[in-house]
């Protein structure tokens, strides 16, 4: 027996809806006549067609309101603000430390040739330094797109990029968050709690969404995690965040 009023099936002894508590049975103690009452909906299709729509029309207003306006008016959603600035600033670089992380990856390399596990750290104000002597690289021959910014902070969280980077007369602050772990069945897994373009914030559910999805098409073994460094293939057995450093621990099998 279907409550009249909100569809919930009842038993046939009932009297009043479990669920509602409505009335599901005549004066007489017969249930009403007719088929059983279709459920109600939280919303209908068409309320949420034009909900979409509406959003979207919006967007365009928006998007065609910007590019009239010119740079100056988008700037002021894309450009670093002043406590962006300071964050970038308080990561320090040094020529010492990006020669330290070269010749730490020069000894992996070496080691991991041999086979076996070995133990990589790999600090914060290294990668900073060795990145701050790369950015150079990062732009293309007529300069209109440049990296003038780029830093990673290392938490237990996983690690935060954030930069800054001015393409043709915008320049715009972004940050993403970031985490690698590796399961009991040696998967790599991704996910990425958010990525923030100047003021706008970018909830991180498609990305992880996207990894979700290529994780279900990967088979379950030990080894699908390979990587490659100065052409030796290993893979990763696990990764530990702290705060200013992330320690990683690769394997390669042993060469007779």
């Amino acid at each position: 027996m279907f409550c009249p009023n909100c569809a919930t099936p009842n038993d046939p002894s009932s009297n009043f809806c479990k669920q509602c508590g409505s009335p599901i049975k005549t004066a007489g103690g017969a249930p009403p006549t007719g088929s059983a009452p279709k459920k109600r909906g939280c919303c209908s299709c068409s309320g949420c067609l034009f909900t979409m729509s509406l959003l979207f029309f919006a967007f365009l207003v928006f998007l065609a309101y910007a590019f009239y306006s010119g740079p100056e008016f988008i700037n002021k959603f894309l450009a670093p603000t002043e406590d962006n600035l300071k964050e970038l600033a308080s990561l320090p670089v040094t020529k010492d430390d990006a020669d330290s992380l070269e010749k730490n990856m020069g000894e992996f390399q070496k080691y991991i040739q041999k086979g076996g596990t070995v133990e990589i750290h790999l600090k914060e104000i290294e990668l900073n330094s060795f990145i701050n002597r790369s950015l150079p690289a990062f732009k293309n021959p007529t300069d209109d797109v440049k990296m003038k910014d780029l830093k990673v902070k290392i938490t237990e969280d996983g690690i935060k990029f954030m930069g800054v980077v001015r393409a043709f007369k915008l320049e715009s602050y972004f940050t993403a968050n970031i985490k690698l772990v590796i399961d009991e069945n040696k998967r790599v897994g991704y996910s990425m709690s958010g990525i923030k373009i100047g003021k706008i914030w970018i909830p991180a559910i498609l990305f992880n969404a996207l990894f979700n999805f290529a994780k279900s098409y990967t088979k379950s073994y030990a080894g699908v995690n390979q990587f490659k460094y100065g052409g030796t293939s290993f893979q990763i057995n696990k990764i530990a965040y702290l705060d200013s450093k992330v320690i990683i621990e690769c394997y390669k099998p042993e060469t007779k």
